[in-house]
């Protein structure tokens, strides 16, 4: 794909065609520069989240770990010694 000629701006802002854009550099999502040993830049998209993370980020999950780490902190969590303990605990449940 030819290249286009852009302007770096004061802040050091370049701004990504949107041709190049419809390929994978979306809006709000993270890229990777690295400067390549011939002095050119590599601009590569990248996930911030992997995707088979993104069940943990969620606004539910992350309410559910909220209210787990209050109850920690509280003392109202319930800590074991080994893992037997714990499992013994749950078919009792």
């Amino acid at each position: 794909m030819e290249g286009e000629i852009m302007k770096i701006n004061a802040n050091g802002v370049l701004t990504i065609p949107s041709r190049f854009r419809k390929s994978g550099f979306e809006i709000n999502h993270y890229v990777n520069i690295s400067l390549e040993e011939d002095g050119s830049l590599k601009v590569t998209p990248i996930e911030a989240i992997p995707r088979n993370q993104l069940g943990f980020h969620t606004k539910t999950w992350l309410k559910k770990e909220e209210m787990a780490s209050r109850d920690l902190h509280s003392g109202k969590a319930k800590t074991y010694k080994n893992k037997e303990t714990f499992l013994n605990t749950l078919k009792k449940w």
